[in-house]
């Protein structure tokens, strides 16, 4: 039945057109807007939008106490672990539950035996045949920690060679005279190295614990070496030949070293000390560095191999006595740190000879680890805001709040490398590595992130164009005066129009129209998927709604007459 539409619905309804009329508008003013003031646009509102969502939870997501400690190596939890002597393993913390304050996340580690095994920064370096413990606690709260037993069991040789101080297998010497073993145990770094000469017949040659063997009379003889407490005894032998005497004897009386320049880690050759006079009849010297972990000398043959950067002195005695030696220092340095900086557990990217970084306030899990051709390496962590961010001394970042007020809004965290624990340039090599850190405030979890995301997306396109289906049919149903033949007209209308004035939006996004965006029918199809559930949700089910109320109406007025 057709009936005039209400004076006062009559108000509305223009009203209701003419805020269909003006979101329309700002929708194709949003499409003409160039690329970047749209996206400027809508990163201020989704900006506003995350200080709402995020300010009122981020204090509450810091203050996460932890509640148990577990000890990780290789992804899984160790309560022991084994290592060879000299060897180093590295554990890594988790504290339960996952979602434990940064504040919380400093560690601190102790060996309680440092002759059997250190520990720093949770890198545990074996030291000593022996077992010990080693305890990691929560410096912020000590009563949350975790132990692991360590054995230290001794790395055993594997290969014995003997030859003479001249690297051959075979010699002659004279009656009188004396002449220096070499023995060589394999691996160098084998932990125990005890070795004991003999001689086939002492009466041709003596051998003593040195390896300096004497000629006592003419013939030829075997001269062995053993590493008694290896699995099988491991021996080597070389032949010597013992003649008469030939030449006169004439006594060493001192010794000599020259200068040696500064060597470079893993450089080789060999020291020579010099005899005084240069003809004396025996120049044999055993070799001994004051720290064999910088420099490795061999005792007989004066060859090294500089291991690490340090100072060592070299010694270099008369093998017969009579208290006659040399000595010459030696400084062992880098040539190069071959530093390289990695972070763990965050996204980054490296820039300018720098890092830059972003992360959420509260975020656990990223560390920064430096790997370099040197050794050992020291670290220092700096950071030009700790109310903001600070890594702690193992390399763990802890992130407090967001970096928005600070200068530039980032922090600037430096991470400087030395070979030197005065971090000198003038003793050692010095590298820094710069990471611009921008901090995020943090959310109350996940699902409020993807409720804020969820909500931005409300002030794009496809929530302009919900609001717009929404106006659109309160018009229609505004102006409806009952009859069949408008309704169907403004349902077409409404559907089949919304679907066009997407396209046209979309349309107005290409190149000719405006700069910096880019059109497609899948955007169209996003942006009527707004339009279409308002539209029909209003529309369609108020004509339901009232089709029911004339049918059970026409209903109730049969039954009466």
């Amino acid at each position: 039945m057709i009936r005039p539409i209400p004076k006062k619905r009559k108000v509305f309804a223009w009203i209701s057109f003419a805020l269909t009329l003006l979101v329309m508008l700002v929708l194709i003013v949003s499409a003409l807007m160039p690329g970047k003031e749209s996206a400027a646009m809508s990163g201020t509102v989704g900006d506003k939008l995350d200080d709402i969502l995020t300010d009122s939870g981020a204090d509450d997501i810091k203050r996460v106490e932890p509640e148990r400690m577990l000890l990780t190596a290789g992804g899984e939890t160790v309560s022991r672990i084994e290592l060879i002597c000299g060897a180093a393993k590295t554990l890594t913390v988790s504290l339960l539950p996952e979602n434990t304050s940064v504040d919380f996340r400093k560690i601190e580690w102790e060996s309680a035996n440092a002759k059997i095994a250190t520990v720093k920064s949770g890198k545990i370096t074996a030291k000593g045949v022996g077992t010990t413990t080693v305890t990691a606690k929560v410096a912020a709260k000590k009563s949350v920690f975790a132990t692991v037993e360590v054995q230290v069991k001794e790395r055993p040789a594997t290969d014995l060679q003997l030859a003479f101080a001249d690297g051959t297998s075979s010699a002659v010497l004279e009656v009188g005279r004396h002449i220096a073993l070499d023995a060589d145990l394999l691996p160098k770094d084998a932990t125990d190295r005890t070795l004991v000469y003999r001689s086939e017949d002492p009466a041709v040659a003596t051998v003593d614990a040195r390896g300096l063997v004497c000629g006592v009379s003419e013939g030829t003889v075997q001269l062995f070496v053993e590493h008694p407490l290896s699995a099988g005894a491991l021996t080597a032998s070389v032949t010597l030949e013992v003649i008469p005497e030939k030449t006169p004897y004439v006594p060493l009386r001192s010794l000599n070293f020259g200068a040696i320049e500064t060597l470079y880690t893993g450089d080789t050759g060999a020291l020579s000390a010099h005899a005084v006079p240069e003809d004396a009849s025996e120049a044999v010297f055993v070799y001994k560095s004051s720290d064999p972990a910088v420099l490795r000398v061999d005792s007989a043959t004066g060859e090294y191999k500089a291991l690490k950067r340090g100072d060592a002195t070299v010694t270099a005695t008369y093998a017969l006595g009579n208290s006659i030696a040399a000595t010459v220092p030696v400084k062992v340095r880098n040539r190069t740190l071959g530093a390289a900086l990695s972070i763990t557990g965050a996204q980054n990217q490296a820039e300018d000879g720098g890092y830059i970084l972003h992360v959420d306030a509260g975020t656990a899990g990223i560390r920064f680890e430096v790997r370099g051709e040197a050794s050992p390496l020291y670290l220092r962590f700096a950071s030009s805001d700790k109310e903001i961010a600070e890594v702690f001394e193992d390399g763990t970042l802890a992130t407090y709040r967001s970096s928005k007020g600070a200068e530039g809004g980032f922090v600037t965290l430096h991470i400087t490398v030395s070979d030197h624990p005065d971090f000198s340039e003038e003793e050692g090599l010095v590298s820094v590595f710069e990471v611009r850190l921008t901090v995020e405030k943090q959310a109350f979890s996940a699902g409020i992130r993807n409720f804020g995301t969820w909500i931005r997306k409300l002030f794009g396109h496809f929530g302009a164009f919900y609001v717009l289906g929404s106006l659109a049919a309160l018009t229609a149903l505004l102006f409806d005066n009952g009859s069949i033949k408008r309704r169907i007209l403004f349902g077409v209308l409404l559907f089949v129009g919304g679907f066009l004035f997407a396209g046209l939006t979309e349309i107005l996004q290409l190149p000719i129209f405006t700069t910096g965006r880019g059109a497609s029918f899948g955007d169209v199809l996003i942006d009527y998927m707004g339009f279409f559930p308002a539209a029909a949700i209003l529309y369609c089910g108020t004509m339901v709604i009232l089709a029911i109320v004339t049918y059970v109406k026409r209903h109730k007025k049969a039954e009466k007459e």
